[in-house]
């Protein structure tokens, strides 16, 4: 349980909405308005190359590195 402890928001016995509080009261306001304009996945030139599994017209968010590793089965 390291990892609910050096990243809260990972503690899944915490409601989702608990969850999303703690990590967004972590984020700086430049992560956070990073995420309001979210590059759309279509190629375009001179841009970043597109994720893989991206899907075409949706928004792609970068992750969050501070939050830890995704998946983590500690959290």
């Amino acid at each position: 349980m390291h990892s609910a402890r050096a990243h809260p928001w990972q503690d899944r016995r915490l409601t989702p909405d608990e969850r999303a509080h703690l990590v967004v009261a972590e984020m700086t306001e430049d992560e956070k308005f990073s995420w309001l304009s979210a590059p759309i996945a279509l190629p375009v030139p001179g841009r970043p190359e597109i994720p893989d599994g991206a899907l075409g017209s949706a928004g792609v968010l970068p992750g969050y590195p501070a939050s830890g590793p995704s998946g983590d089965p500690a959290g």
